[in-house]
């Protein structure tokens, strides 16, 4: 699969070659090929099991994959020394899909833990640094409370502005609009925004809910059967043509075989004679 974008050769931030990965004996990921350029948001789509969060855990180096290369800012994690992965991951910021908040810490402490520990900063500038990530978030006010008693929306908020704690400059988010309502996932998608506008940080999304994909996406991938059967523009991929496109966009459901759905009816109806 080609990527297509107008930046310029070795402009990619994250770039992935040849990255195949297995699970008891399942292809889950076959020679994927996918750049991220720098600067850029760029929305991982695919279905339950498509390996996107397999694919996720190459790029933070969480595993290694099977076959293939991953290169962060030039540098190959795959193969790089503990030192090299630590300093690497320092650059890059992640929001979990359920926020993975400590409930036991303030939203202030939470915003601070990278900080304090893998910072040497004083008390003073780790507060100052806090408020202005949670005034970027828009939870200024909220610093004080804990994780349970803020909204599923707050939560989502504060769990970028941990992840933007030490500057990154790549902003992995999971699922960031999972389980909000329309008006809170209309809200984050412009948080989205205006931190990659703002900041100039590159941003990989994986996400399900297609509204925000193209709202906030420059470009689109999409995983099925272990590869990429689209990376581009997200005009591009609206139009696209290709069968597993269309019926993720147009929200059909998988056909039951003919013969399993007559088998299934004939066996549940045997069932409510007896």
């Amino acid at each position: 699969m080609t990527n297509s974008s107008s930046a310029g050769a070795g402009a990619a931030a994250i770039s992935i070659r040849g990255v195949s990965m297995s699970y008891n004996g399942r292809r889950v990921l076959d020679q994927v090929d996918l750049d991220v350029f720098r600067g850029e948001i760029l929305v991982l789509l695919g279905g339950s099991g498509s390996g996107k969060t397999t694919l996720l855990k190459q790029v933070l180096g969480l595993a290694k994959p099977e076959t293939g290369s991953i290169a962060i800012n030039g540098v190959d994690i795959t193969c790089c020394s503990p030192s090299e992965l630590g300093a690497v991951r320092r650059r890059i910021g992640v929001a979990f899909q359920a926020g993975a908040l400590f409930n036991s810490m303030s939203v202030e402490d939470n915003v601070a833990l990278p900080l304090r520990e893998l910072t040497r900063l004083a008390d003073s500038t780790i507060r100052l640094m806090v408020w202005m990530k949670l005034m970027a978030v828009g939870l200024s006010d909220a610093g004080s409370l804990l994780p349970p008693e803020l909204s599923g929306g707050m939560r989502k908020r504060a769990a970028v502005a941990r992840a933007m704690a030490l500057d990154p400059e790549i902003l992995i988010l999971d699922e960031p609009s999972a389980g909000l309502d329309p008006i809170v996932s209309a809200g984050l998608d412009e948080l989205i925004l205006f931190l990659n506008r703002s900041f100039g940080v590159t941003i990989l999304v994986v996400t399900h809910e297609m509204e925000s994909a193209f709202r906030i996406a420059d470009r689109v991938a999409m995983l099925y059967q272990g590869g990429l059967i689209a990376v581009e523009k997200k005009e591009q991929f609206a139009g696209n043509p290709h069968a597993r496109i269309r019926q993720f966009l147009d929200r059909q459901p998988d056909a039951m075989p003919r013969v399993a759905a007559e088998e299934y009816i004939a066996s549940y109806l045997k069932g409510s004679k007896t």
